[in-house]
């Protein structure tokens, strides 16, 4: 029998999902406030948490618990505000359930997956540290690593490696080392797909009618809203308005609606309630967006077709940037001596790991190896073991993103028409500021509308 700690302000929601769960075989233990927790929460086995606990959607309850304790923990989120999911699994939820009608049907299930599925992951992260420390062992008993001195603090030891680089927790080093160091002992936990996105490619798959894309949206009121909006801007507005969702999709059709969709079900990866990284997140979010119309634009004007959607590989091509930029902000918060990371140091992080963070995400999100292998070499694609032409119409759109402005780092200058990616693909200087103008049109467009 699981014992849940269900945290709820609400007497009358509280009541009734207790008799919900409980008939699940499940005991519960139910507070409705901060000041009501129990010293003691190892005793339960999953926390039920509602965004009504607290004046801060449960955030903050979440982050002092996961400080503290290893207990998965299942958050109710409102139907109008997906950030809070968001910041939710930032902050260490194990996931989320949306409070739309009827939700309380799925609860049970989703408690049991998370139990079920969160143990697992501790009991694989115990496996692994027993396994190393036992090769460490017989390392050590073969001559072939020398015995740790107990007594010498981590400091100490990074500071061993090389005293002229790493000398302070904030230098480029040590953050590159950190952060290698928690991935490989599983510590990082990488976000989940959005939902929608899988929801919304599955009826694509089966060839579902505009009024049953429409129903699949339907729940999502940001994507709703921002897809009508789309369909009424300049580039696409007709006679008269679109009102509803079939009518925006009739207008966008079917392939630019995909795309959207994805932009906008990604876009609330792209934000931080930190302030120190906010800037990134949002430098991220419209570098992205300029890659991702870039792209399209260059095989639209060059008349190249690619087996995947050019503006899915732009947008998604710099996803490791975002996965380092989570665990830098997380360590930050988390961790007192990466209180003040400088920006050096970050820059450094990002320039080195964000290719293979990248490929391993979108590797985890199920998605076609050519993601993959964009995500890991498009910013050298001379350095990689098979040359495509979605690679090198990435690499091309990369730099004239950057070309134009929207960047993460220092604006670059760059001579587009003399690179490896322009040179191969035979583009012409007339071509790339074609490029460059379409992408800037759309972004200046869209960017307001998808942000």
């Amino acid at each position: 029998m699981n014992s849940i700690l269900l945290a709820n302000s609400s007497p009358e929601e509280s009541a009734r999902l207790i008799e919900i769960i409980s008939a699940e075989n499940c005991t519960v233990t139910c507070i409705d406030s901060q000041a009501n927790l129990m010293n003691d929460l190892n005793q339960f086995d999953l926390i039920l948490l509602s965004y009504n606990f607290t004046e801060s959607q449960g955030i903050d309850f979440l982050m002092q618990i996961t400080k503290t304790y290893f207990i998965p923990i299942l958050i109710i989120t409102p139907l109008t505000d997906p950030q809070c999911a968001i910041e939710a699994l930032r902050s260490g939820a194990y996931n989320y359930i949306v409070e739309t009608e009827g939700y309380e049907s799925i609860l049970s299930i989703a408690i049991q997956e998370a139990i079920l599925h969160y143990n697992e992951r501790e009991e694989m992260k115990k496996t692994i540290l027993q396994l190393r420390n036992r090769v460490d062992e017989l390392e050590v008993k073969a001559g072939i690593k020398s015995k740790p001195d107990s007594t010498t603090t981590l400091t100490q030891k990074v500071a061993s490696v090389s005293s002229k680089d790493i000398t302070q927790p904030s230098s480029k080093n040590y953050l590159i080392q950190e952060i290698i160091s928690r991935f490989k002992r599983g510590d990082i936990n990488l976000p989940p797909v959005p939902a929608v996105i899988n929801q919304f490619n599955e009826v694509i798959r089966k060839g579902a009618s505009i009024p049953k894309l429409a129903e699949t949206l339907k729940n999502d009121v940001g994507i709703s809203t921002k897809l009508i909006n789309v369909s009424n801007s300049s580039l696409y507005k007709g006679v008269s308005e679109s009102k509803n969702l079939e009518d925006a999709i009739n207008r966008l059709g079917i392939r630019e609606t995909r795309q959207f969709v994805h932009a906008i079900a990604n876009r609330n990866l792209y934000t931080s309630t930190n302030n120190a990284y906010k800037k990134y997140f949002e430098r991220l979010w419209q570098h992205s967006l300029a890659c991702a119309y870039a792209a399209q634009s260059a095989c639209e004007i060059m008349k190249i077709k690619l087996k995947e959607d050019a503006f899915t590989l732009g947008l998604l091509h710099d996803v490791g940037i975002l996965i380092l930029l989570e665990i830098i902000n997380e360590l930050s918060i988390k961790d007192k001596a990466f209180k003040e990371i400088n920006s050096q140091a970050m820059q450094t992080s990002i320039i080195q790991l964000h290719g293979k963070f990248g490929a391993v995400l979108l590797k985890r999100w199920n998605f076609h190896p050519i993601f993959i292998d964009i995500a890991m070499n498009h910013e050298h694609p001379n350095k990689a073991k098979t040359l495509t032409k979605e690679l090198l119409i990435i690499n091309l759109a990369d730099l004239i993103a950057k070309e134009i402005g929207q960047t993460v780092g220092p604006t670059e200058e760059i001579d587009i028409a003399d690179s490896y990616s322009a040179g191969l693909l035979k583009a012409s200087k007339d071509q790339i500021e074609l490029i460059s103008t379409k992408a800037k049109e759309q972004i200046n467009t869209f960017g307001s509308i998808l942000s």
